[in-house]
Formats: structure tokens, C-alpha cells, sequence
């Protein structure tokens, strides 16, 4: 199985266009809907992990560790709930419970239902794709 500790861990989540985003309860589900993904001819550089206090520290859900822009932009978000909000507030949530969020990056529409039909068989929820213009929420 592979290791989610040799995966990218960004240091700042910036707006995830075309990226599906997911959650899973535990790191074994992650690992194994990204080594499915890798046996398919999906790379490392494919994915972002964020989990545990770095990754609380890259989402930044209040902009205080990334200056005094992305603090004004979260205060922006906040106020007109853009989806970029609603996900960094679910993810620190979720992040603190343990739980990881992964990013799969696609821009091809048969990679995108790929890595969902992929990510909800191993165990996701809250599925979402990231267009530059819109965010849809999947079923999970």
C-alpha cells in the first residue's frame, strides 16, 4: 500500500480548479482510493493530502497564517459564503476529527468521473468538483 506521507502535503490551499475534493475517515481509505487511482496511471504529483494540524495550518480557514490579504479575502468568502468558504469551513471541521481531505487533479471529464466513482467506492464523502467558474456538489 502506499504511503500518504510521501504524497504532497501543500503548505497554502489556493482555489482548487479543476480538482475533485473528498474526504475519507481514515488514512487506509485514503491510501487505497489513491493507490487504485496510481495503478490506473494516475502520479503522486496528482494529489494533495491535507490532514492534522498542517493541514489546518494550509487551510488557513481564517487567513491569520497566510497575511493580511488572505485574512480580508476569508473575511469576503465569509460574507458572501462562496463554495472556496464552505469547503475550508467543512474541512477544518472535519480536520479536526481526524479526518483527511484529499484533492485529485483532473481537467478531463472522464478523469473527473474516475476518480469519483473511485473515491465512493473506497469510502468518501462529500464529494466535490472545482471548475474555475463552479463548484459541484456530488452524491455521494
Amino acid at each position: 500500500m502506499i504511503s500518504i506521507d510521501n504524497l504532497p502535503h501543500p503548505e497554502n490551499l489556493t482555489y482548487p480548479s479543476y480538482y475533485v475534493s473528498a474526504f475519507f475517515r481514515s488514512r487506509e481509505e485514503a491510501a487505497l482510493a489513491i493507490e487504485s487511482l496510481k495503478e490506473d496511471g494516475f502520479a503522486d504529483d496528482d494529489f494533495c493530502i491535507f490532514e492534522g494540524e498542517s493541514g489546518l495550518k494550509a487551510l488557513d480557514f481564517t487567513g491569520h497564517h497566510h497575511g493580511g490579504f488572505e485574512f480580508i479575502k476569508r473575511k469576503f468568502m465569509q460574507f458572501f459564503e462562496v463554495a472556496e468558504w464552505v469547503l475550508r469551513q467543512q474541512a477544518d471541521q472535519e480536520l479536526r476529527t481526524g479526518a483527511i481531505m484529499v484533492l485529485a487533479d483532473t481537467e478531463e471529464q472522464e478523469f473527473k468521473d474516475q476518480i469519483v466513482n473511485c473515491f465512493r467506492e473506497k469510502g468518501a464523502y462529500d464529494i466535490r468538483f472545482f471548475d474555475p467558474y463552479y463548484v459541484e456538489e456530488l452524491e455521494n
